[in-house]
């Protein structure tokens, strides 16, 4: 039955959202909202047992807490923080002159503390995430001589997963510049040399270096005269033949009112035969990702907006107009 508890919670929350007038979202299910004629409205995001809560104002989220909580039928609970610290693994600060940022810096310093203060490795901040001297080219060489002569230790091998593991999570939630080198570590990392662990002591000096300048994605405030539907823009880019097999390496970023909401690093799909169709294939990805966050955003009762797309590919770009 346990297995079934966020099952049963999720049904329980959208009954009772859409009792009160609430609608879900067609393009995000996890997402609930409800604009009435007065001009009070609320957005509801839902995370399991975590909801994020955004509101005309405070009064809207009071109602909706009290509204539930004094509800014996539903036996939910829910507790309100109207300026939350922390939501999801995310640390939020609120900024005089308006507008939140968000960022893990508790968790790099964890990340920093484990895998280089206690091995008692010196780093040097680092400018750039990766070291432009090793290619994933390069990586995959050396993981081809190491699995060649057996590959790694079981110690050594619970250690880099834990090591890849770390990143990844980081990446996916506030470091969208650090993912075409996590995802390179990623796919060689079965067989770790001394190239990757060059290239892993680089990330994490660039890591450091982050964490003293204090990073952090910033959400800036509304202000008077400035349209209500945020402008979107879309940035792609792939290297081609990355790999031995033929494989690029391609990613995309997704910037909603100048912050970014949205990344993505990985190997094509499929083996492209040529420059064009590497950033192409990637420039495609990226035009899904928006054209799910325009529909979103028009049944959310936003204005469409002419959405801006970047590619440094001027072929590839022809291939899309």
């Amino acid at each position: 039955m346990l297995f079934r508890s966020s099952r049963i919670l999720s049904d329980c929350v959208r009954e009772k959202l859409i009792k009160m007038g609430y609608k879900q979202c067609e393009h995000d299910p996890a997402v609930f909202f409800k604009f009435d004629k007065t001009g009070k409205w609320s957005i509801i995001a839902t995370y399991v047992d975590d909801f994020l809560l955004i509101g005309s104002d405070q009064t809207v989220n009071r109602e909706l807490a009290s509204a539930i909580n004094n509800d014996e039928k539903s036996r939910m609970q829910l507790t309100l923080h109207e300026s939350p610290s922390r939501f999801c693994g995310f640390n939020l600060r609120y900024h005089a002159d308006g507008g939140v940022s968000i960022d893990s810096n508790d968790y790099t310093s964890m990340l920093l503390e484990k895998f280089a203060k206690q091995q008692g490795l010196k780093l040097k901040d680092r400018h750039l995430p990766g070291d432009p001297g090793i290619t994933g080219r390069m990586l995959e060489l050396e993981a081809k001589e190491v699995k060649e002569k057996g590959g790694l230790n079981k110690e050594k091998l619970s250690e880099t997963r834990q090591m890849l593991g770390s990143v990844l999570y980081l990446c996916g939630k506030t470091h969208p510049l650090i993912a075409p080198i996590v995802n390179m570590l990623a796919t060689t990392g079965l067989g770790r040399g001394k190239l990757w662990d060059k290239q892993w002591k680089h990330l994490l000096g660039y890591l450091q270096k982050g964490l003293r300048d204090d990073p952090g994605i910033f959400y800036r405030e509304r202000t008077k005269g400035d349209s209500l539907t945020p402008r979107i823009d879309g940035l792609s880019d792939a290297s081609f033949f990355s790999t031995r097999e033929g494989r690029s390496l391609g990613g995309f970023i997704v910037l909603y009112g100048g912050a970014a909401v949205a990344w993505r690093s990985s190997l094509s799909k499929v083996i492209c035969l040529s420059t064009t169709e590497a950033e192409a294939s990637a420039a495609s990805e990226l035009a899904r990702e928006l054209l799910w966050l325009g529909q979103w955003q028009s049944e959310m009762g936003f204005d469409i907006t002419p959405i801006h797309v970047g590619i440094d590919n001027l072929a590839a770009l022809r291939s899309f107009v």
